[in-house]
């Protein structure tokens, strides 16, 4: 069994394999003096994540410490699911995922693939040494991607399957531990395991308390109506005066103030004043557009365009000339984000030039290559509409179901997970696998009338 490798990519098989080998299990792990690198290199690791988007990868020359790093990595799981927070799991899986993207970029082409097989994905080596992918995966793990290099029309297709060099291919594998992560986390630990996470959950809880107060458009300073875009200020004060908002309005409002920190209670008694307050409704369609009733991340705030669509867009000044977001304008009021552009932060916009030459590759390629063309088309719409489809997640009751965790079903990975019941594993795989499959969250809410 390979430690070095092991230690790289702690999220293999063979990791858990050479932790069996050695006779590490997560009692031990918990409990035992001689894992107590082991759990500090785990606490390491998630604040990491938090600080800087990114664990840092140590270099390990003996077995012992190659030991020490794959055991870090279920105890790092471990306190990210006993705290139990959607902005940490994200950051953690992030973290996590440009480490192993940097790690791989060291590596042969057959450690590559064996990482992409690992995680579900079918991958091929060419003599060149480029990599080739097939293009339904690439559009499922380029679709964070916004640049538009990435886009299919712009890449080397070959008989169905995209030809990429080696740095592209392990930014898409970044993206697929990525998904796989934040699909399986958080999981419940054994009611017995609480005792010995709680002094390091309390730290890892303490700083990320302390990164959500900087990253927050407000500081944690609270929300100040002097900083809130002129559009924010006119629902606020239509509210106020108890008249009713549209429901584009309504859903407008909870997103922005919900973005800025507040609470429910600081939400429901804006809605208060409306003349035909229905509570039981208000506090439904509030708590799920935050996030609170599923347990989900909030709903974003809708951008300019989508305000100035809806009619929402009131009396703009000269700031909103230049800003593309009404969080961007009280950032930038606020002094939490510096202007672009010398002061103006203009939003970017792609060249109509650029967007006419694609739209005629785009007819080209409908005309000469027919079936490729459909091929690429009937796959988008699957991306997009990402239906809920039901496995089983549990196919087996043998061992091997248990190692690690089975492939995340591609077609919900963009899904957004709810919080299921969970259940308990066998006692070494716990922390390794995915304890429930991701489903879609019901149609977007709006605040009732």
């Amino acid at each position: 069994m390979d430690a070095r490798l092991s230690a790289k990519f702690p999220f293999l098989k063979e990791a858990l394999e050479f932790a069996e080998e050695n006779s590490a299990d997560l009692e031990s792990l918990l409990t035992s003096e001689n894992f107590s690198p082991a759990r500090a290199r785990g606490r390491e690791r998630v604040l990491d994540a938090i600080a800087s988007g990114e664990v840092v990868y140590k270099p390990l020359m003996r077995d012992y410490d190659c030991l020490m790093e794959v055991m870090s990595y279920p105890y790092a799981r471990m306190l990210v699911s006993v705290i139990w927070d959607r902005y940490l799991t994200k950051r953690y899986a992030l973290g996590e995922a440009v480490r192993m993207n940097k790690v791989l970029s060291g590596e042969d082409h057959r450690t590559m693939i064996k990482v992409s097989d690992e995680m579900g994905f079918h991958a091929e080596t060419d003599p060149d040494g480029t990599m080739r992918m097939g293009f339904p995966d690439y559009l499922m793990l380029s679709s964070r991607m916004k640049s538009i290099d990435w886009k299919l029309i712009n890449s080397d297709v070959r008989a169905g399957m995209v030809v990429l060099p080696g740095d592209k291919f392990n930014r898409l594998m970044q993206n697929a531990l990525q998904y796989k992560i934040e699909s399986e986390l958080p999981l419940k630990p054994p009611e017995e395991f609480l005792q010995y996470l709680e002094k390091d959950a309390a730290a890892v809880k303490m700083a990320l308390d302390e990164a959500k107060a900087k990253m927050s458009p407000t500081r944690g300073e609270g929300m100040k109506d002097a900083y809130l875009p002129p559009c924010v200020k006119h629902l606020l004060e239509l509210s106020m005066k108890g008249i009713n908002l549209p429901h584009s309005g309504r859903f407008a409002l909870v997103t922005f103030l919900s973005a800025l920190g507040l609470d429910y209670d600081a939400i429901i008694r804006i809605f208060a004043e409306s003349p035909d307050f229905d509570e039981s409704k208000s506090e439904y369609q509030i708590k799920h557009i935050t996030g609170e009733l599923n347990g989900t991340d909030p709903y974003t705030p809708p951008e300019c365009k989508t305000m100035k669509t809806n009619g929402l867009c009131h009396e703009p000044d000269a700031l909103c000339e230049h800003v593309n977001h009404p969080l961007n304008y009280y950032r930038i009021k606020s002094g939490a984000r510096r202007p672009k552009d010398g002061g103006e932060g203009r939003s970017r916009r792609r060249p109509s030039l650029l967007r006419f030459l694609q739209v005629i590759i785009a007819l080209w390629t409908a005309v000469r290559f027919p079936t490729t063309a459909n091929q690429i088309i009937m796959t988008s719409i699957q991306l997009m509409s990402n239906p809920a489809i039901s496995k089983d997640p549990y196919p087996s009751a043998d061992a091997t179901y248990w190692i690690i965790g089975n492939n995340v079903d591609r077609t919900t990975l963009s899904a957004r997970p709810s919080r299921p019941a969970y259940r308990r594993g066998a006692p070494m795989a716990w922390a390794w696998v995915p304890m429930y499959e991701v489903s879609r969250t019901p149609t977007r809410a709006t605040i009732p009338k």
